[in-house]
């Protein structure tokens, strides 16, 4: 966890909002008939300023199928406008109506660590946990055994390593994810990583920000251009650059060169970390 978020989590006092659903609807979690289970998401505080009550983008691109021909989630209705920010204690995944609808008591809250915590008090009775990356809610074996109605954990993104999966199956609790679901994210974060080692971003941003007169007045050029390069000729060598190479290999090459030329690492260790 960075820094800045760690800060984050110790200036914000984690809230709770619980919703306790009428019992009176017949659609359940699990389309059960006659069920009204117990969903316990722990999700991100929300900002430190506040909800937001306005977006920079009045919309989003819809996105109807992923690349390999899977078609997107498809529910009927929702009741949220896509873009919005859901994946906070007041965004509540926008599964509020959902539950609603189907009978259900939702219980949302950021307070997941220590003992006493509300996760762990509602944990006890809880059928599902939603969680999220970066952001756990720990299922270790001595919380499952905490939790005798658990059927599933789910993590509203990907990955599984905050779940003891042993103890899951001992348990009989289902372990789950959207699969695929930050794929796109995940590429366009690579590609500004890469442009940002080889145009030396990071340390230019610092000197033109900085306000330490040691490091002089913000127009630094020459201390930010002497590790900038251009990405292609000078970072890919050429005899790689024209020879073909498939999108995996490709980005494998451009990673290694980019570190490599930027002093984060040596040979060794880049082999060693991408093999």
């Amino acid at each position: 966890m960075s820094m800045s978020m760690s800060m984050s989590m110790f200036m914000y006092r984690p809230i709770t909002k619980r919703i306790i659903i009428s019992l009176g609807m017949s659609r359940s979690f699990r389309t059960s008939a006659h069920t009204n289970e117990k969903i316990l998401a722990v999700l991100y505080p929300d900002p430190l300023t506040g909800y937001p009550p306005t977006y920079p983008r009045a919309s989003i691109p819809t996105i109807s199928h992923y690349p390999d021909g899977m078609l997107t989630p498809s529910p009927k209705s929702i009741d949220f406008k896509p873009g919005e920010l859901l994946g906070c204690v007041s965004g509540e995944l926008g599964l509020r109506k959902f539950l609603m609808d189907g009978g259900h008591e939702y219980v949302v809250t950021a307070d997941k660590d220590g003992d006493g915590c509300e996760f762990e008090h509602h944990l006890r009775d809880a059928n599902y946990v939603i969680s999220q990356p970066f952001y756990p809610a720990y299922l270790t074996r001595q919380r499952l055994e905490m939790a005798p109605n658990l059927k599933a954990a789910i993590t509203a993104g990907v990955g599984s390593d905050h779940v003891d999966l042993n103890a899951a199956m001992d348990h009989n609790v289902d372990v789950s994810e959207v699969t695929f679901c930050n794929s796109i994210s995940v590429s366009e974060h690579v590609v500004m990583m890469i442009l940002s080692l080889v145009r030396n971003y990071i340390p230019s941003h610092a000197y033109i920000t900085n306000t330490n007169p040691d490091l002089g007045n913000g127009w630094n050029i020459s201390d930010c251009v002497q590790r900038s390069y251009d990405l292609a000729e000078r970072v890919i060598p050429e005899e790689l650059r024209r020879r073909p190479l498939s999108k995996s290999a490709a980005l494998e090459v451009l990673l290694l060169k980019a570190l490599e030329g930027h002093g984060w690492a040596t040979s060794g260790t880049l082999a060693a970390t991408w093999r």
